[in-house]
C-alpha cells in the first residue's frame, strides 16, 4: 500500500498552515456499566463489569484472593479501561489473563459471576485483542517519552505499526471477528498519517542514527524518499544555508572588473549559490557513519555543532519538538500532585522548585554534581 505523506509546501511561518483540525475526537461517552445480560455482549465489557464489581466490592476483592490462593495465581488489582487513558484496555485484558485461572474458580464457585463468564473462545478473542493494543501501548510509550527527541519515531512508527497490522489481516478471513476490528485500526491510523507532513521527514534526515540510509531499508521508505530529500534539502538551501567567506569572496572577486565605472547589468539580481558550494556540508553528513541507536541525539548535535553549523542549527530548530503532547499532560500532572488540597499552603516559587528537582531527578542530573 502507498503511504505517502503529504510533502506539500508549507510556510513555517504561519501558524494556521501547520495547524490541524480532528473531528474524530468528540465528549467522553459516559463510561457506565450496567450488569444486564444483553449488556455484556462481548468479552471486554464483561471483564470491564467484573472489575468494576470487584474494585467496588470488598468482599468481592476477598473472593478473588483466596481464588488466586486455590489456583496458585499471583494476586493482582483489577484495572478498569478508560477513555481517556490510551492503554488502559490493553492494561486491563493483560490483568485478566494473568488472572484467568482465578477468574474461572471464581466464576465456578460463586453463582454471583456466573453472568460474567467466559468461554474459551472468549477469553482467545481477548488474547488476541491484548496482542493486538500491546503495538499500540509499545508506539505510543515511545511517541510520548520526553527524555529524548521523538519526533523522528513518528513515521517509524506509523509504518511498523501499520505494517503489523496489514501482515496481520492477510492471516483473517474477511468473516473473522477481529478482521473488522484491524481494518478499523488501520483506517483510523492511515486517516491520521496522512495528515502527517515533511516536518517528519525532515528530522528522520536529521536524525544521525537514521539519515538517507532508513529510506532505503523499508518499502515504505522508499516510496517517500524522493520527495522527502528534496524537501530538505530546498530547505536546507533556502533557509539555513549560509555561505563561507571564501565563497563571497570569491564571488566579490569574479564580479569585479578592470573598470568601477562599467555597467553591470547584471547587478540587481540576487547572487546565485553554486551548488557545489551548499552541497558540502550535506554531501559530508550523508557520507559520515550513521550513529549508534543508543545514541543522544541532541548531545551528537552539540559535538558536531563546529563541523556542520548550517545543519545544526536546522537541527536545533526541529528537534526540539516532542512527537505527541504527553510531556506537557505530565508535567500538569506532576504539578497537580504536588499542589494537592494538603498542601494548599505551597507558595509558587516552593512549588517551582519541587517540580524542577523532580524534572532534574528524573533527567539524572544529580549524578553530574
Amino acid at each position: 500500500m502507498l503511504r505517502e505523506l503529504q510533502l506539500d509546501d508549507l510556510d513555517l511561518d504561519d501558524p494556521e498552515e501547520c495547524e490541524e483540525s480532528d473531528s474524530d475526537y468528540s465528549k467522553d461517552e459516559d463510561n457506565v456499566v450496567t450488569t444486564n445480560n444483553d449488556a455484556l455482549n462481548s468479552p471486554i465489557k464483561k471483564i470491564r463489569a467484573l472489575f468494576l464489581k470487584l474494585k467496588r466490592s470488598e468482599q468481592s476483592t476477598n473472593m478473588l484472593k483466596s481464588a488466586c490462593t486455590m489456583t496458585g495465581t499471583k494476586f493482582l488489582s483489577p484495572k478498569i479501561d478508560v477513555c481517556t487513558r490510551w492503554n488502559s484496555t490493553h492494561d486491563m485484558l493483560k490483568v485478566a489473563l494473568l488472572l484467568k485461572p482465578a477468574l474461572i474458580s471464581l466464576f465456578q464457585s460463586n453463582t454471583a459471576f456466573h453472568m460474567y463468564l467466559l468461554s474459551e473462545e472468549e477469553w482467545c478473542l481477548c488474547s488476541e485483542v491484548q496482542k493486538f493494543l500491546k503495538h499500540f501501548k509499545t508506539v505510543s510509550t515511545v511517541l510520548g517519552g520526553d527524555n529524548y527527541v521523538s519526533l523522528p519515531y513518528v513515521i517509524v512508527a506509523f509504518n511498523m505499526l501499520l505494517d503489523k497490522i496489514e501482515n496481520k489481516m492477510q492471516t483473517l478471513n474477511r468473516t473473522d471477528k477481529l478482521f473488522n476490528a484491524y481494518q478499523a485500526g488501520r483506517d483510523k491510523l492511515l486517516k491520521h498519517y496522512h495528515k502527517s507532513n515533511w516536518i517528519y521527514c525532515i528530522c528522520l534526515v536529521l536524525d544521525p542514527r537514521h539519515k538517507i540510509e532508513s529510506f532505503n531499508a523499508t518499502t515504505w521508505g522508499k516510496e517517500m524518499k524522493d520527495q522527502s530529500v528534496k524537501k530538505f534539502e530546498d530547505l536546507y538551501k533556502n533557509k539555513y544555508f549560509i555561505p563561507s567567506e571564501s565563497s563571497l569572496n570569491n564571488d566579490l572577486r569574479n564580479s569585479s572588473t578592470d573598470d568601477d565605472d562599467d555597467i553591470d547589468m547584471s547587478a540587481i539580481y540576487e547572487k546565485s549559490v553554486s551548488d557545489s558550494d551548499w552541497r558540502n556540508e550535506l554531501t559530508k553528513y550523508y557520507n559520515t557513519r550513521r550513529a549508534d541507536k543508543n545514541v543522544d541525539i541532541l548531545a551528537w548535535w552539540s559535538t558536531h555543532s563546529q563541523e556542520y553549523p548550517c545543519l545544526a542549527k536546522m537541527a536545533r530548530d526541529f528537534l526540539g519538538t516532542p512527537a505527541t503532547s504527553v510531556p506537557a499532560e505530565r508535567l500538569f500532572s506532576k504539578a497537580g500532585l504536588i499542589i494537592r488540597k494538603h498542601r494548599n499552603q505551597l507558595t509558587a516559587e516552593s512549588a517551582r522548585s519541587l517540580i524542577c528537582l523532580n524534572s532534574w531527578y528524573m533527567s539524572n542530573l544529580h549524578s553530574l554534581l
